[in-house]
């Protein structure tokens, strides 16, 4: 089953420092640091994982700093854990 409940979807910015950035607030203090993110590319992003996560499950964009890339983890469960995305980078 889908959901269509935007809350499934969350964009993480990953620092270089590996501090990981998730309201507005905090990104408005850093988003020169992710000039090179064209807008309709994370927003293409967010509708597909949007499309495809499942209702009991949460899906995260994560967005590098350092290696100027996303990555989508999607359907996480509850056992995943926000600091296990600056390991992924490496990925």
């Amino acid at each position: 089953m889908q959901n269509n409940d935007f809350s499934s979807v969350q964009t993480i910015y990953i620092l270089r420092s590996g501090e990981h950035v998730t309201s507005r607030e905090e990104f408005e203090k850093v988003k020169d640091s992710f000039e090179w993110l064209d807008k309709k590319v994370l927003l293409t992003e967010m509708l597909y994982a949007r499309s495809i996560t499942n209702q009991d499950s949460r899906s995260i964009i994560a967005v590098y700093e350092e290696q100027k890339s996303i990555k989508l983890f999607l359907n996480l469960d509850a056992d995943f854990h926000v600091n296990d995305l600056i390991y992924s980078a490496a990925v």
